[in-house]
Parts: C-alpha cells; structure tokens; sequence
C-alpha cells in the first residue's frame, strides 16, 4: 500500500492540478496538507504577505476544506517550515514521498531545497522525483 502526502501550496484547486493528480494516481493512501508559513519578511525589508493576501488565502483554504470533504477527504493544516513538518508527518503515517507543486521564487525554492535534504523523495508539479 503507498502512502503518500500531497502539499497544498498556492495552487489550492482540485481541479487542474497536474501535481495533485499525479499523487493521486500513485498512492492508494493519499493525505492532503497545507503548512502555514511563519510570518516572513522578504530579503528586501517588507512583509511577504499582506493583510489581505492573508485572509484571501484562509478563505480559498476553508473552500478547499469543503471541496475535499465532499469528496470524502480532509485538510490536514499544519504550521511551521516544510522541511520540519512534512518529513515528521511523513514518518508518523509511513508516508513513502511528498508531492507539491514548484513555485519559482527564491524562498519557496528554499523550502523545496531544505525538503530534499530531509531524504524524502520530492515530486513537485508532476515532475519525476527531486
């Protein structure tokens, strides 16, 4: 049986979703995640996201909770880096890899770059594994 975890990002849809659909079509156990960043302040000296961006996002989430819910699924939320949540989460479920999508701006590649040194194998918008 493969389990695998899929991390919603900022594309936060069901539908059109290359990354969510590859890990849909490889795990027969699939555990939807979104990890809150902590509150950032860009390289540049401003707030990453702002106030408003903010509840945009808490409202598109609580809609993707309700989309996953009508098709028998859940929204695991969690807080923190993903370098440090998923790879803990991975190995309380004996979740084999981590699925997202690649988001092309220094910080997330960060993120992405800190996930593949925790060992985990890494599949970003439907690509092959990172």
């Amino acid at each position: 049986m493969t389990t695998l975890i899929y991390c919603f990002r900022d594309d936060l849809r069901l539908h059109d979703n290359p990354a969510l659909t590859a890990a849909c079509q490889q795990a027969d156990y699939l555990l939807p995640v979104h990890v809150s960043p902590q509150p950032q302040t860009s390289r540049w000296g401003f707030e990453r996201v702002s106030a408003r961006r903010r509840a945009f996002r808490h409202s598109a989430l609580q809609g993707l909770a309700t989309a996953l819910l009508q098709q028998g699924s859940g929204l695991l939320h969690a807080s923190g880096s993903l370098a440090r949540v998923l790879p803990a989460l991975a190995s309380q479920i004996g979740a084999t890899a981590i699925y997202c999508e690649d988001i092309a701006t220094p910080e997330e590649q960060d993120e992405l770059t800190a996930l593949r040194a925790a060992a985990l194998p890494c599949t970003v918008s439907g690509n092959p594994p990172c």
